[in-house]
């Protein structure tokens, strides 16, 4: 069953909502929903569309393993649960089918500035977290990056609480201004990790002789950052 686009937007006195039967939420069926703080998903196949749930009052929201981050329009994509701002936890469950990548969406949790904590699915091994997915995000601070394999541009920028992250060898990718002004006070970027910038809808690598460049800025303000390792190519 289909809820189509902007179904309930702007209802802001709904509180809760039931969609175990719903199996596919359109774009910006529940946006603006401020009193929603209640929703239960279903345990079959759904997709979740572009700001589906933008600046609703969620507080804590489980996804469910079958559950799909969905954007058929570019100029609409991601945002999913954007500007929730009473949003603290995030439960990712393990997934159905974890042959395939765990994919984030571009500005799914996009000024969620109450976030602190994401669990992300314990059996997902190749986790892609994309343009700025948890921007400006100031609260979170529980984030494993164990099984994070590409983190892509603007990611956690803003994220002034994140003051660990534990790379592993998986990781490929850090894009750019990702850690920007972020907490963190020590890092170890491993061998095969590039910088990466993500410009005209391609994801191209560039070195620094490249116009460019000033894209980068990784870890561009990091104030309280001390330490930096980069290990040694294998």
């Amino acid at each position: 069953t289909y809820i189509g686009d902007n179904a309930f937007k702007n209802c802001s006195k709904l509180e809760s909502i039931n969609l175990e039967y719903i199996t596919n939420i359109g774009t910006g069926v529940f946006e603006n929903c401020t009193s929603l703080k209640e929703v239960t998903f279903s345990e079959n196949e759904v997709t979740i569309g572009a700001r589906a749930f933008e600046n609703t009052g969620l507080e804590t929201i489980t996804i469910p393993s079958k559950a799909v981050f969905y954007s058929k329009d570019a100029e609409w994509s991601g945002y999913q649960f954007s500007n929730c701002l009473n949003l603290k936890t995030v439960i990712f469950e393990d997934r159905a089918d974890n042959s395939k990548p765990f994919y984030i969406d571009e500005d799914a949790f996009f000024e969620c500035k109450s976030l602190e904590t994401v669990i992300l699915p314990q059996n997902a091994s190749n986790i892609i977290i994309d343009n700025s997915a948890f921007l400006n995000c100031k609260n979170l601070k529980n984030f494993d990056f164990s099984n994070v394999t590409k983190i892509y541009d603007f990611a956690f920028k803003g994220c002034t609480k994140i003051t660990k992250a534990d790379f592993s060898d998986k990781l490929e990718v850090i894009g750019c201004h990702a850690f920007e002004n972020t907490g963190l006070k020590k890092i170890t970027i491993p061998s095969n990790t590039q910088f990466e910038c993500y410009l005209s809808g391609e994801r191209e690598h560039y070195d620094d002789t490249d116009a460019y460049a000033d894209w980068f800025g990784q870890f561009k303000d990091c104030k309280n950052l001390k330490t930096v390792v980069f290990e040694k190519k294998k």
